[in-house]
C-alpha cells in the first residue's frame, strides 16, 4: 500500500497532464468533434469553479440550447405575459476527486436536460486506493486507464444525449456500468445492482432452503411415527 504522499504525488501528476492527455485521446475518437462542436469541451485540472481546487480535476462536454418554448408567466395582480425561454442541455462530465487519504473516486454523470434524465444522476466508475494507474509509464503517450474512463464517458455521452447516436458497443457499455458499478439516485448511494440480487438469491435460499431442510429433518426424525 503506497504512503498518502505518494498518492497525492500520483494524482498531481496525472493533474498537470490532464489536458494534454484528454486532448489525446479525444483526437483520436471520431465522434468527438461532432460532440464538442454541439457542447463545447473541457478539461479543467482544478475543476471548473473557478480552477482553484488542487483535488479536482474534470472532464465535461457542456452546456447548449436546443430549442426554446413559450410559456404564459403569471404576474401579481396583472394578466400573464407571454415570453419565450430556452431549454437548454447539459452535457455528460467525468470527474476525478481525490481525497483526504490520496485515494481518488472516478465519477461518470449523464447529459441532462430539464425533462430528459436517467434514473441515476451519477455512476461512480471507480474508487481508487491506489491512483498510480493514473500516471503512465515512459513508453505510453497516455495511461491505458485514461483511455478506459474516455471509452465510458463517450458511451454515457452517447447513451444519454438527446442527439446522441449510441453503437450496440456504447448500449452493452453502459448496460454493464449500471449493472457493476454503485449508482447514485436520488442523492443516494445505491450499491451496484449484481450485489442487490446476490444478497436477494442468497436470502431467498436462506429462507426457502433452510425451510425445506427442516421440514426434512422433522420427517426423517419421525419417519417411524409417521409409519
Amino acid at each position: 500500500m503506497k504512503s498518502r504522499l505518494s498518492r497525492r504525488e500520483y494524482f498531481t501528476w496525472f493533474a498537470n497532464h490532464s489536458a494534454a492527455w484528454f486532448a489525446e485521446v479525444a483526437a483520436s475518437d471520431n465522434r468527438h468533434s461532432h460532440m464538442a462542436g454541439l457542447y463545447g469541451f473541457n478539461v479543467a485540472p482544478k475543476g471548473r469553479e473557478g480552477g482553484i481546487d488542487d483535488r479536482t480535476v474534470e472532464v465535461f462536454y457542456g452546456q447548449r440550447p436546443f430549442e426554446s418554448v413559450k410559456e404564459l408567466v403569471h404576474q401579481e395582480g396583472g394578466l400573464p405575459s407571454l415570453r419565450r425561454r430556452l431549454l437548454v442541455e447539459r452535457g455528460a462530465s467525468l470527474t476525478y476527486q481525490r481525497g483526504d487519504n490520496g485515494a481518488v473516486i472516478v465519477i461518470l454523470a449523464p447529459a441532462i436536460t430539464e425533462n430528459f434524465r436517467p434514473q441515476e444522476s451519477a455512476i461512480v466508475l471507480e474508487f481508487m486506493t491506489d491512483p498510480s494507474p493514473l500516471r503512465a509509464p515512459p513508453w505510453l503517450v497516455v495511461p491505458p486507464r485514461i483511455e478506459s474512463h474516455w471509452r465510458c464517458l463517450m458511451s454515457y455521452l452517447q447513451c444519454t444525449s438527446i442527439d446522441g447516436d449510441p453503437t450496440l458497443g456504447d448500449r452493452i457499455r453502459l448496460g454493464w456500468l449500471r449493472w457493476t458499478k454503485p449508482l447514485i439516485i436520488e442523492e443516494k448511494l445505491a450499491p451496484p445492482r449484481w450485489r442487490s440480487l446476490a444478497l436477494q438469491i442468497i436470502a431467498w435460499v436462506l429462507t426457502v432452503g433452510l425451510s425445506g431442510t427442516v421440514l426434512f429433518g422433522l420427517q426423517w426424525f419421525f419417519r417411524d411415527a409417521l409409519k
